[in-house]
Formats: C-alpha cells, structure tokens, sequence
C-alpha cells in the first residue's frame, strides 16, 4: 500500500470521527518547530494529535517518542 493510500483512508477516518467537533482543524504536512519537523496529519482542537504515515520503506529511526 502507498502513502497516497493510507492517507486517504486516514483522513476519511478522522474526518468521520470528528464530524460534529466544528472547533476542530484537520491538517496535512503540518510543519513544526519552525519548519524543522513536519507531521503528516494533524488533529487540532485544544491539543494535537499527530499521526505519522510509514511505508514498507520507511524506519522510525528519525521520530522522537515521548510520553504525556
């Protein structure tokens, strides 16, 4: 499956799932850190959920994990 794929089927996930949230903002290619990072989809309404889309090619070795 290629990114163009699943991020469809994410944003069509996420969109269904906060339908009713009108202070929600939905995001693709949202840079952060001023330019320095950028996350593939992004929820925003009063926090930020990040969701990071990996193909078969790519590794986690570049992403930070933290902890709320």
């Amino acid at each position: 499956m290629r990114d163009i794929d699943v991020r469809r089927k994410l944003r069509v996930e996420v969109e269904r799932s906060h339908e009713c949230e009108f202070d929600t903002l939905i995001v693709e290619e949202l840079g952060l850190c001023q330019g320095i990072a950028r996350v593939d989809l992004a929820v925003v309404n009063g926090s930020v959920h990040r969701y990071e889309i990996k193909s078969e090619s790519d590794t986690l070795t570049r992403l930070t994990f933290t902890t709320a």
